[in-house]
């Protein structure tokens, strides 16, 4: 597949997906977490299907300097590693929804940080929360749900979490 269709194909996948998870917490309770911002086009889409919600954003980088971007208090800079056990203090409620967009051209590093994911997201997450990856992540308590059928053309994963 040329570079430009596998983009395509994945920006279809995430927002398919992320419009079915916006779907299944429509009563839970909670914020939903990006994290992993980068350029913003999930977060803005997010802004979008989740008007009400808060959300708060991730990035290893700086916060955005972006007049769409989360303000300060949404937006964690740094090493998820380091971010992750202030969350709930700035939340103040585990999360509904979770869009890990945390993929690179770095296999190893990749590796790494889904391994680590795999024991630090569940206890960010509400009971029936969902969570959106590009990795498939194995998360303590939850299970695979089925793709949009309109995103199957790109490996995406999407979980509700048992708490």
């Amino acid at each position: 597949m040329n570079r430009l269709d596998r983009m395509i194909a994945r920006l279809t996948a995430q927002r398919a997906c992320l419009a079915h998870a916006a779907a299944l917490i429509a009563e839970l309770p909670g914020p939903a977490l990006e994290i992993g911002f980068g350029k913003g086009r999930t977060y803005s889409f997010l802004r979008e299907i989740l008007p009400a919600r808060e959300i708060y954003a991730f990035d290893i980088d700086g916060a955005p300097d972006t007049d769409w971007g989360p303000d300060a208090a949404h937006f964690f800079a740094g090493d998820f590693r380091e971010t992750f056990p202030k969350v709930l203090e700035r939340t103040g409620a585990p999360a509904a929804l979770v869009h890990c967009d945390i993929g690179s051209e770095d296999a190893a590093r990749d590796a790494a940080l889904v391994a680590w994911m795999h024991a630090a997201l569940p206890p960010l997450l509400c009971a029936g929360a969902i969570v959106v990856a590009d990795r498939d992540l194995d998360l303590n308590g939850a299970e695979r749900l089925e793709m949009p059928s309109n995103a199957l053309d790109w490996p995406y994963f999407v979980f509700r979490h048992q708490g």
